[in-house]
């Protein structure tokens, strides 16, 4: 049986939870996917299970080994794809996740020249302030990243951001002014539920731990929080830049900001490369910076 055959076997056995189940899935018999687990094993000179009774636990390197063969996996599918269909033209679904705040300041005014120019091409924007992973979450592009990307991502810088701490001023009136960094710690700190780590504030040169007073899942849930005086937010420039012009927000600690940093698109590395996602890179990596 073929190296692939046997991949798709331990990943299908992961998957179903057990033999039996994936047997059933494959068409296969139990003692012919169980032939198979032991011949990889043998191969690698490894145990990828640990056997308790007829449970199977994946064992340290065999969860390690598991994640590269569903990638693998992944990426040979979309090969043979490309392969057989020919396929050049750009159509089907696109998965795109982005920050809210960034598909409506960046991607959201530039999407119907996009879907004008590519009108087989469906897209799922997904607008969720986390990261993910490519394969198990069956997401095609990350847009609008401040965090450098794996090893195995590529990534187009589109854009260049700074972090910024603020408050409201009657925050301030009510707390008082933050007169160093040591003060963060006697304040009331405000954080994004998908940070990790969620209590850690990045200045110029250094970096402080905190503990926060409330969490949020999206940014307007943190910018309506910091307007009702409840505490600090360490957010994007961009995203409170009217907010500060107007007042209604004030920074905090400018002298001790972190330097500007990069925005990335990003995406999964590979040879080949889906025509849509390619047409989606090409196309939002041209954005004005």
């Amino acid at each position: 049986m073929s190296t692939i055959k046997q991949l798709e076997i331990f990943v299908k056995v992961i998957e179903c939870n057990g033999v039996i189940r994936a047997a059933n899935a494959l068409h296969l018999t139990p003692p012919a996917v169980t032939k198979q687990i032991k011949t990889m094993e043998a191969h690698l000179g490894i145990a990828l299970f640990n056997r308790i009774g007829r449970k199977l636990v994946l064992t340290e390197i065999g969860q390690v080994y598991y994640q590269e063969a569903t990638q693998a996996l992944h990426n040979l599918k979309r090969l043979e794809t490309l392969i057989k269909t020919g396929k050049k033209e750009v159509s089907g679904i696109l998965k795109v996740r982005s920050s809210q705040f960034f598909a409506h300041q960046r991607l959201l005014p530039q999407l119907p020249q996009f879907l004008e120019r590519y009108p087989k091409l469906q897209l799922n924007l997904e607008l969720q302030e986390s990261s993910a992973d490519f394969v198990t979450d069956k997401v095609d592009v990350l847009y609008g990243v401040s965090i450098p990307g794996q090893a195995n991502w590529e990534q187009k810088q589109i854009g260049i951001t700074r972090y910024v701490l603020c408050a409201s001023p009657d925050y301030i009136k009510r707390y008082g002014t933050v007169k160093n960094i040591a003060d963060l710690q006697n304040h009331r700190y405000l954080t994004h539920s998908g940070r990790n780590p969620d209590n850690l504030i990045r200045f110029k040169n250094q970096e402080i731990i905190v503990s926060p007073y409330l969490w949020f899942n999206n940014y307007d849930g943190l910018f309506g929080a910091a307007l009702q005086d409840l505490g600090l937010i360490w957010v994007h420039y961009p995203a409170v830049e009217k907010l500060l012009q107007t007042g209604k927000m004030i920074e905090l600690l400018p002298n001790e900001a972190p330097p500007a940093q990069p925005i990335y698109l990003q995406y999964l590395h590979g040879e080949y490369i889906d025509p849509k996602i390619r047409a989606f890179v090409d196309f939002f990596s041209n954005e004005p910076k």
